[in-house]
């Protein structure tokens, strides 16, 4: 199963620590995954990954197994899908331009 450990393996240059991910869960209604994500997020010092990958993964495979497996699950069993699309319905106009 994807998860956090893959997350962490991803570096996006315009959200270096994943807070404009944090919010995009936040801003389609899915309080569940938001929250397995913040919890996440809390395992690094200041609730900021490492810049450096080696390092971030390093600091989150520190945690027990259970942990991880239990924060994973919890963001899995969030409906995602279903909040974004609701999300997409309630604001079908912001999308009208991706259609064209």
């Amino acid at each position: 199963m994807a998860g956090f450990q893959d997350l962490f393996e991803a570096t996006f240059a315009n959200d270096p620590y994943f807070e404009f991910l944090l919010a995009t869960y936040i801003a389609i209604g899915c309080t569940e995954a938001a929250d397995a994500l913040a919890e996440a997020l809390r395992l690094f010092p200041d609730s900021r990954p490492p810049l450096d990958i080696d390092t971030r993964l390093a600091v989150f495979q520190a945690v027990p197994k259970e942990t991880r497996d239990g924060l994973n699950n919890r963001f899995w069993d969030a409906d995602i899908e279903q909040k974004l699309a609701a999300y997409i319905r309630k604001n079908r106009d912001a999308f009208q331009r991706l259609s064209t």
